[in-house]
């Protein structure tokens, strides 16, 4: 993946071993310094987080592998960042209210539609105080009620008892992705729940994920007129829409969060 980032590099990694990409990298590096940016880790492994600093030690062919070169890694997992032996630990601070409401409606609404729907807004604000500060909570809820303009299922997410059933859930973040979970077709649910047999952070086309869920007799078209392909294209707009789904690049989409 580091490869892959750099310069658009295109490496095929079943065509290298684990040594032949290591000294691919090393000699794309020797001599340079770098800023590696790794997102969202998860990864407890210590041997694994060894073996990648040793890796990247030694690229200076000065001898000096301190200066210049920096490695920021952004996680959700305090234990990564004890792992990693950080030199400087920045904790996010949550989103100010003013900012979750503004993200919501963002995501809630078309560009200016939400001054036609005072009423919405208001329901809206108290829907993005429960979030509280989280933006994963707030964009979440905010794809759910897209376009939907029936005051009653705004209300329905607000007053939902899923914010009150798991006390130890003090960020709200599970009730929220719960919410929208629940709002989903059976359909939905059932493709969108398959792809938990992949590892986090794994990246797929929309023809290779369609493949998988027809292989597993999931995408049950309506009528004869209606093709699986196109059924499964339409589940997977819904969950980018949702915020389910990420899009990696113009052809690869990764499951967010």
């Amino acid at each position: 993946e580091i490869l892959k980032a750099m310069h658009g590099m295109e490496v095929d990694a079943q065509m290298h071993s684990f040594d032949q990409l290591r000294n691919l990298l090393r000699e794309r590096l020797w001599g340079k310094k770098f800023l590696l940016v790794l997102d969202d880790v998860w990864n407890e492994d210590y041997r694994e987080w060894l073996e990648l600093k040793k890796l990247l030690l030694g690229m200076r062919d000065d001898g000096d592998d301190k200066l210049g070169s920096k490695i920021v890694t952004t996680t959700r997992s305090d234990r990564v960042g004890s792992i990693m032996g950080n030199a400087y630990k920045h904790n996010l601070k949550y989103l100010p209210e003013e900012e979750c409401i503004r993200l919501f409606v963002k995501y809630a609404f078309l560009a200016g539609e939400e001054k036609r729907y005072p009423r919405l807004v208001e329901i809206g604000k108290d829907i993005a105080r429960k979030c509280k500060g989280l933006p994963l909570a707030v964009v979440s809820l905010g794809s759910l009620l897209y376009t939907r303009l029936d005051e009653s299922e705004w209300k329905k997410v607000r007053d939902s008892q899923i914010w009150k059933v798991n006390p130890q859930d003090d960020d709200g973040i599970l009730a929220a992705l719960k919410l929208s979970y629940n709002h989903l077709s059976s359909g939905l649910k059932q493709c969108f729940s398959y792809c938990s047999i992949f590892p986090k952070g794994y990246e797929y086309t929309n023809l290779e994920l369609i493949s998988f869920w027809m292989a597993h007799g999931l995408l049950q078209t309506r009528n004869e007129d209606e093709e699986p392909e196109d059924l499964g294209e339409f589940y997977i707009q819904e969950l980018v829409s949702r915020s389910f789904f990420e899009c990696a690049s113009e052809e690869q989409l990764v499951i967010d969060g």
